[in-house]
């Protein structure tokens, strides 16, 4: 699970379809094309939507039922995302050196991850391309077991590719 139920919702957003892709819920959903929703693998020039609150995979029906007691959605489903709150999440990029601390910006990362470094222009290196997605309002949880743990998300995601200066 990529998703605690530790958290607040303000906004959710359910405008957009999932791609051709399975997704864990706990990842920032980006738009693919048009209304179709998936994580981005590259960050620069991504417009990050929120958080995904359901997993998305590719049920088949033929062989089991729906899971009725999960909350697992169908590729091609609607699109649950958390445009607005606090998420605990344990999707962080296993490139982040250190500890995360409270406060640190949390910008996108490629396949959906949060990351503390952003990511730089290859022609000006004070020009940050990767979108900034929220603000860490926890360290990342000393119980550690695949990955960083878990770390608390403020989301502050405004629509549209945003470029800023270092």
């Amino acid at each position: 699970m990529a998703l605690r139920p530790f958290r607040q919702v303000m906004a959710t957003n359910n405008d957009f379809v999932s791609s051709t892709s399975a997704m864990e819920r706990g990842g920032v959903v980006s738009v693919a094309s048009g209304n179709l929703g998936s994580y981005a693998t590259e960050a620069s020039g991504a417009v990050p939507l929120g958080i995904l609150l359901n997993d998305i995979e590719d049920l088949n029906y033929f062989t089991g039922r729906e899971p009725l007691f999960r909350s697992a959605h169908d590729i091609g489903s609607v699109l649950a995302i958390a445009a607005e709150g606090e998420v605990e999440t344990d999707m962080l990029d296993p490139a982040i050196t250190g500890t995360i601390s409270a406060g640190d910006p949390a910008y996108l990362s490629c396949s959906g991850w949060i990351t503390t470094r952003p990511q730089y222009s290859d022609t000006d290196i004070n020009l940050i391309v990767s979108p900034r997605v929220g603000v860490f309002i926890s360290g990342d949880h000393s119980t550690r077991g695949v990955g960083l743990g878990w770390a608390r998300v403020r989301l502050q995601i405004t629509l549209g590719a945003e470029h800023k200066r270092a």
